[in-house]
């Protein structure tokens, strides 16, 4: 899109962030606190100029405007929505139907959130469809405050490495853009044989033609491994180098497929001060494997005092 001119606009919610997302969820969530949302605004955008063109998209804080916001703006967007339509979200119905209860202030997310859009005058919003009933609301308050409404683009949800629920770094089923190339590459070969294309389809940009083929050879009784790989290659090679990418194959070939000892691998000296491995290795389970992405990247050397 940035390529065809459009003004990309990312819009970091960190008024809304100490309201609490209520999207997809049984219950209140807890709300930030103002360092988190600062430090996760980071993070965000870190992630997002590993896809976007920094030089072409606007970053905004949606406090901006929300903070300006008396009670009285506050009660006329109230205003325009009842409660009746506010429980036609399925997490609100949901947890109305149980008798869960729903702060009155988890309301004003989605109002906050469709308040964005009139603020920045927004043509387009791109959301994935856990946010169908924020972005409709969006058009909603646009309507009623006399301007077009902008058009909805939803994207599908992708399920993670476990190949049920959707991918969530909480739920360490995620692949993130930011990893190493090996750990990027590896992650991608776990990923279910069923989801090959799915991955294909909203995770690379493979063209259309090329997606047919792959799914005419798999279908016709080709090798999924085969297009696994060519899926990690794919998905790698977007966010690091021809290099890093081959290099990250190379290393998994060596290391997973043939269970070979990768010859650059970094040494990870550790010093314990007990005098046999069967009294050390309690200590290496619980301070240095619970932090290792991948389990064939490190050789540890052993010191015992």
């Amino acid at each position: 899109m940035q390529d065809l001119g459009h003004r990309i606009i990312i819009i970091i919610g960190d008024f809304t962030g100490r309201i609490g997302d209520p999207t997809g969820k049984s219950k209140g969530r807890k709300a930030l606190t103002n360092r988190e949302v600062l430090l996760n605004a980071q993070t965000y955008q870190e992630q997002i100029f590993r896809v976007l063109d920094s030089e072409k998209t606007q970053v905004r804080y949606n406090g901006e405007w929300l903070e300006l916001l008396n009670l009285e703006d506050i009660l006329k967007i109230a205003s325009t929505v009842t409660v009746a339509r506010m429980l036609e979200r399925d997490d609100f119905q949901n947890r109305y139907t149980h008798n869960i209860p729903i702060g009155l202030h988890e309301f004003f997310y989605p109002l906050m959130q469709a308040y964005d859009s009139v603020a920045i005058q927004a043509d387009l919003e791109l959301g994935g469809h856990d946010q169908t009933f924020n972005i409709l609301m969006g058009r909603s308050l646009q309507k009623d405050f006399g301007m077009e409404p902008q058009t909805a683009l939803f994207m599908p949800i992708l399920e993670g490495l476990d190949g049920v629920e959707k991918m969530s770094k909480s739920l360490g089923n995620h692949i993130g853009v930011q990893e190493d190339a090996k750990v990027m590459f590896k992650k991608v070969m776990e990923v279910p044989y069923a989801l090959i294309i799915r991955y294909f389809e909203l995770a690379t940009d493979i063209l259309p033609e090329e997606l047919d083929t792959v799914k005419e050879s798999l279908k016709n009784g080709a090798n999924p491994k085969d297009y696994k790989l060519m899926l990690a290659r794919s998905i790698t090679s977007l966010y690091h180098s021809r290099e890093e990418t081959e290099a990250a194959e190379t290393f998994f070939n060596q290391a997973f497929t043939r269970k070979e000892i990768p010859q650059d691998i970094p040494d990870l000296k550790i010093i314990v001060e007990k005098s046999i491995l069967q009294e050390a290795a309690p200590f290496l389970v619980n301070e240095t494997l619970k932090n290792v992405e991948a389990s064939a990247e490190h050789v540890f050397i052993f010191e015992a005092h």
